[in-house]
C-alpha cells in the first residue's frame, strides 16, 4: 500500500502563480498535481490546504480513486483537508467532534484495507505560529490537537499531515512518547531535507510493514517556464510511504 502525504498550498503554486498567496487554484497547479500524483500509484492519498470539495471530487474522478472524504478546516476555515483511497473506505470528519471546539485546521480520518489489516489513518494539518503569535503559543496549541487525534478513538495506527513541527520539539517529543515511529527516521527512508513539519507516523505494527520512505523533489514538482522561471507545485513536497 503506497500512501502520498501533501499540502497541496490551496493548489497555487509556489512562488503563488497569483503573483500573490491567494486562496484559489491555478489550473495549470492543479493539472499538474493530480498527474503527479498519478505517476505515483498511489493507493491513498492525504492532503491539506484544500479549499473546497470540487477540487477532492475532480482529482479523484481523476484519479480513479473508489472514496473521498473533503473537510473544511474548523477555526480557519480555508485550510481544509481531504483523503483519497483507491478502495472503498470507511471515513470520517472529525475536525469539529462533540462538545470541543473544533481543531484549527483539520481532522480527517479512514480507516483502509490493507492487505488482511484494517489501518485506521489520520489526516491531520495542525496550528503554526502564523495566527498563534509567540513560538511557545503555536508549540502548547500543537500539542493539545496531537492530544486531542490521540485521545480520539480509535487510536490511529498512521497519523499523517502537515504538523508544523520539528525534530525535538514539545508536539514531536509527545508523537514519540505515545508509541510513534516516525517514516523519515526509520532505516528505509531516503535522506531528504525537504520535508519542512510534514511527517508521518506509524506505530509499531505498522513500521513493521514500511518498506519505503522518501519525498518527492525534481521533476515534475520542480517546473521551468520557457522564460526560465524555475517554480514548485506547492510550498511542501510530497511524502511518500510504502506498506506490504
Amino acid at each position: 500500500m503506497r500512501i502520498v502525504v501533501h499540502n497541496v498550498y490551496w493548489f497555487q503554486g509556489c512562488p503563488s502563480r497569483w503573483g500573490a498567496e491567494r486562496v484559489a487554484a491555478v489550473p495549470v497547479v492543479f493539472d499538474g498535481l493530480v498527474e503527479l500524483y498519478a505517476s505515483l500509484s498511489p493507493d491513498v492519498i492525504c492532503l491539506q490546504e484544500v479549499q473546497n470539495p470540487d477540487l477532492v471530487a475532480t482529482a479523484a474522478k481523476k484519479l480513479g480513486m473508489a472514496s473521498w472524504i473533503h473537510a473544511r478546516g474548523g477555526v480557519k476555515t480555508d485550510y481544509g483537508g481531504a483523503i483519497l483511497t483507491r478502495n472503498p473506505s470507511e471515513m470520517r470528519d472529525l475536525t469539529s467532534n462533540g462538545s470541543e471546539p473544533p481543531h484549527e485546521r483539520v481532522h480527517v480520518r479512514a480507516k483502509v484495507t490493507n492487505g488482511k489489516d484494517i489501518l485506521e489513518i489520520a489526516c491531520v494539518h495542525l496550528p503554526s505560529n502564523r495566527f498563534a503569535g509567540p513560538p511557545e503559543v503555536g508549540s502548547r496549541a500543537r500539542v493539545a490537537e496531537v492530544e486531542r487525534i490521540l485521545r480520539c478513538s480509535p487510536v490511529p495506527d498512521i497519523v499523517v499531515g502537515d504538523m508544523n513541527f520539528r525534530k525535538d520539539s514539545e508536539p514531536y517529543l509527545l508523537m514519540k512518547s505515545s508509541g510513534y515511529v516516525n517514516a523519515g527516521e526509520t532505516d528505509v527512508a531516503e535522506d531528504s531535507p525537504e520535508r519542512k513539519g510534514d511527517h508521518i507516523w506509524l506505530l509499531p505494527a505498522a513500521v513493521r510493514r514500511l518498506e519505503r520512505f522518501f519525498v518527492v523533489t525534481g521533476e515534475p514538482f520542480v517546473q521551468t517556464d520557457a522564460d526560465g522561471t524555475v517554480w514548485r507545485l506547492s510550498d511542501h513536497h510530497p511524502l511518500v510511504a510504502d506498506l506490504r
